[in-house]
């Protein structure tokens, strides 16, 4: 038994026990302190210790022992017969304790209808678990290895299959710690079900190894216009904006699963088509058709339960809101996908919406909070290049520069870990870098910033999103070089992007335009980028920015009219001031000192 049993299945186990000796034995058991009856459900009981649960199994020889879990087995399997789903778990305990006399048949099944139930539950630590018991006990009943290559099935067969299949998407669920093993899992399934020309199974393993290859070769197995082409369809689109940056491509795609969805009826299939257009949207930085399709999403989602869908759809809400300064809507979206992560535990997506969350917090003036949201978010995913360069702009604004270059560092180590390519370990630090630089006046590596920003540029694959911020990098690295026309060159590029904040809480695209024209000498459209900036700042209750850009408004104003605008500058440094007071943003507060003396001189 279990740490918690019922009498009946003692008396399943005892076949001549007698009701009222049991009864009286468990009464003895009870008062004895060794168990404990169940609240509110007669008849069930659970140890007290589970101490005493183990003192006891230890009295028990191996084989009777092992032939206890089988009897146990064998009667909660006729005791759940019309549950053996909801009871899995358990019987796969037994069948598993049991496999050295009964063999592994039963083990397996269990294990794999365990896993199963964990996965449509979102217990994917559990379905972890039970797939790999599974794939241990098949391994060893076959005796062979199955070899990591997806090409090479040989030993693989329909079981087998079946367990890789689920093996895949709990690594993929736990994708940050196992996110190589669960490519490599699918990949294997994938080209059994094709060789065995299973064509459902083969669709249902390519939604979850979604690669534009495997997509592809999926696509052209399947009739044209039917539901199976739909669903591939949808993900098809996902593949072709994060492999290919496509976006033509990814929108052709999505729109005929759309015109799919709805011929077929099926709106979980519309919900999660519009959800992935969403986020082709966002990495496009078609912000407000991002937003529309996001809150289309979650309107859907009272109607069509899909908590990742809606999940992902309220992450694209909150970036598109946060964006455009609507920093109430935003937090209200962010503060949704953090429960539905929760609800889901799957450690890669609570740790993006912590880091939504934490750029939030750190927009609004909430340092702790943000650091908070880093500290959980590393508990998941100790390398995650968001959350360290979030972790590198708090430490710095706080003062603390050891810490923010410790932290630094880790984002750096990240970077030169990865192959090139047009990813966030490479645009993140290529912004990072000489934001630290501005902020702190810190002897950072440009050069290590600008190859960064280069290899996301000359990737296929760039996203706009992508661009935006190696672009911004680029700028900010040129003004801090004081290169005019590397600086006016990045300018071109940014203007269209005027009124929005970069994702991610790297700052608004004005202030880094205006920067760029104080470097070009074009001090009345830095005033007028500085204008739009702090207006928009004080819409949204971007605090820390908005001291930011008052602050580099001041510069601007010393070096154009040098102690001849003393009032206007003076003005603009006793606002940065008063936020950076309430905020704890010691090094901007003492660069604002410094520059209000020379002021007053």
């Amino acid at each position: 038994m279990g740490h918690e049993f019922g009498l009946y299945e003692i008396k399943s186990v005892i076949e001549d026990a007698v009701i009222e000796d049991l009864l009286d034995t468990m009464d003895q058991a009870v008062l004895s302190g060794f168990v404990d009856e169940v609240s509110d459900v007669p008849g069930r009981y659970r140890f007290t210790h589970r101490l005493t649960q183990q003192v006891l199994a230890e009295g028990l020889t191996k084989t009777r022992r092992t032939m206890l879990h089988a009897k146990i087995g064998e009667a909660l399997e006729q005791l759940y017969s019309g549950d053996l789903v909801g009871h899995s778990a358990e019987l796969a305990h037994h069948f598993g304790a049991a496999a050295p006399l009964t063999g592994v048949s039963k083990q397996i099944e269990y294990c794999v209808m365990a896993g199963e139930h964990a996965l449509a539950t979102y217990a994917y630590e559990e379905a972890l678990s039970q797939f790999q018991r599974a794939f241990e006990a098949k391994v060893g009943q076959s005796g062979t290895t199955v070899s990591a290559d997806p090409g090479n099935t040989r030993h693989i067969d329909q079981q087998t299959a079946e367990i890789l299949y689920g093996l895949g998407r709990s690594q993929r669920a736990m994708a940050t710690f196992q996110m190589q093993d669960a490519w490599s899992t699918l990949s294997m399934a994938f080209e059994y079900n094709l060789e065995a020309g299973d064509i459902k199974q083969v669709v249902d393993v390519a939604e979850h190894r979604r690669t534009t290859e495997l997509l592809a070769r999926a696509l052209n197995l399947v009739p044209s216009g039917s539901h199976l082409e739909g669903r591939l369809l949808s993900r098809y689109g996902n593949a072709l904006n994060f492999e290919k940056g496509d976006f033509d491509g990814a929108r052709d795609a999505f729109h005929r699963a759309m015109t799919i969805a709805r011929e077929m009826r099926d709106p979980a299939l519309e919900m999660r088509t519009i959800t992935n257009a969403a986020c082709l949207d966002g990495e496009h930085l078609r912000i407000h058709e991002s937003l529309e399709k996001s809150l289309r999403t979650v309107q859907l989602a009272r109607y069509v339960p899909n908590p990742q869908a809606e999940l992902l759809a309220r992450f694209w809400a909150a970036t598109a809101h946060y964006s455009l300064g609507e920093s109430s809507h935003a937090i209200a979206h962010a503060a949704a996908c953090l429960d539905l992560a929760n609800r889901l535990k799957a450690p890669s997506q609570l740790a993006t919406v912590l880091w939504a969350n934490e750029t939030l917090a750190r927009m609004k003036g909430d340092r702790e909070a943000a650091r908070s949201y880093c500290n959980q978010g590393f508990e998941l995913s100790p390398m995650d290049c968001r959350l360290l360069s979030s972790l590198v702009l708090i430490e710095y604004q706080a003062g603390d520069h050891d810490e923010g270059s410790a932290v630094l560092n880790r984002l750096l180590d990240v970077m030169k870990q990865e192959e090139d390519g047009a990813d966030l370990e490479f645009a993140l630090p290529a912004i990072t870098v000489p934001l630290v630089v501005h902020v702190a006046s810190a002897d950072s590596d440009l050069t290590a910033a600008r190859e960064a920003a280069k290899t996301v540029l000359s990737a296929e694959s760039a996203t706009p999103s992508l661009t935006l911020r190696a672009r911004a990098g680029l700028a900010l690295t040129a003004v801090a070089q004081g290169d005019a026309s590397e600086a006016h060159e990045q300018y071109e590029y940014l203007v269209p992007h005027e009124g929005t904040m970069l994702y991610g809480g790297l700052g608004s695209v004005d202030r880094i335009l205006a920067l760029i024209c104080i470097v070009t000498g074009r001090f009345e459209d830095a005033d007028a980028h500085f204008k739009a900036a702090e207006n928009f700042c004080r819409m949204a209750c971007y605090w820390p920015e908005l001291a930011w850009m008052t602050h580099d408004h001041a510069t601007s104003f010393m070096l154009r009219d040098g102690q001849n605008n003393t009032q206007g500058a003076t003005a603009m440094l006793d606002e940065t001031n008063r936020i950076c007071e309430d905020l704890g943003m010691n090094t901007l507060e003492e660069k604002a000192r410094s520059h209000r003396a020379l002021l007053a001189a």
